[in-house]
């Protein structure tokens, strides 16, 4: 499938540079160098965070909501 749309994709920018100029077709693909080199950056960033927020999640405290009416009111009852 990989090699499918390798194929197809060479196909397309070869019928491309047949009907523009070298200097339009220069606009084309330094937008899409440029919006390859954003996507791979997002993603690279994006999973940097992911395992941030995911070493955060394990070692916080939660509570359910039960656990935490009980918290309060041994607190409360301590006070008195």
């Amino acid at each position: 499938m990989h090699g499918d749309i390798k194929k197809t994709l060479w196909a397309t920018a070869d019928k491309l540079r047949a009907n523009m100029d070298a200097a339009e077709y220069r606009h084309l693909v330094l937008g899409l160098i440029f919006l390859k080199y954003v996507s791979d950056t997002f993603t690279a960033l994006q999973a940097e965070v992911m395992a941030r927020l995911q070493s955060i999640t394990q070692t916080r405290t939660t509570w359910s909501l039960s656990e935490y009416r009980m918290a309060r009111m041994s607190f409360f009852s301590a006070c008195a």
